[in-house]
């Protein structure tokens, strides 16, 4: 069975959904066209969130780490593709939205920031934008729909919305 669930992500294209179990230790992988055993992603360090992008990448926020990972699912062992923000020092990266194509990653931290990555390389080399860089009490959720990003802030019992420039819509 599953133990304290608390993410998900679906790659569409091979058919997989990313369970996050436990305390953010491992990551289950489900295949849904198949219906096989699940497969885990372990040894990993409070997994905060994870999103998947449109060529199948897994994009883990690990915390424990304070750290962002790029991996590569090949249907029973991961391999990591890219790490950034550990050197940025993000802090504890809590929740992730992937833009489609891989490019761009957002990113809210429990010190109360939102960061952009912007992939300078095809996806093994992110460069940051700080686009709130204090304020929010404490982020869980991060959705880009347009040019708007909205942010669930717990603490503050707020979905706030703003746009990419870091300027809050009036």
């Amino acid at each position: 069975g599953f133990y304290d669930p608390y993410g998900l992500a679906v790659d569409k294209a091979r058919c997989y959904l990313y369970e996050l179990d436990g305390p953010g230790t491992q990551i289950r992988v489900f295949s849904y066209s198949q219906g096989t055993v699940p497969t885990y992603v372990t040894s990993l360090n409070f997994v905060g969130d994870i999103g998947v992008d449109s060529q199948s990448y897994l994009y883990v926020a690990e915390g424990g780490n304070q750290r962002m990972e790029k991996l590569s699912f090949n249907g029973s062992t991961a391999s990591v593709v890219a790490t950034f923000g550990q050197s940025d020092s993000i802090g504890n990266p809590r929740s992730i939205y992937v833009d489609p194509s891989g490019n761009t990653v957002y990113i809210t931290t429990q010190q109360g920031s939102v960061y952009r990555y912007d992939s300078v390389d095809g996806g093994l080399t992110y460069t940051k934008t700080a686009l709130v860089g204090t304020g929010l009490g404490l982020p869980t959720g991060i959705l880009k729909m347009g040019n708007n990003i909205y942010v669930v802030d717990n603490a503050n019992n707020q979905i706030v919305d703003f746009i990419e420039t870091g300027t809050y819509p009036s």
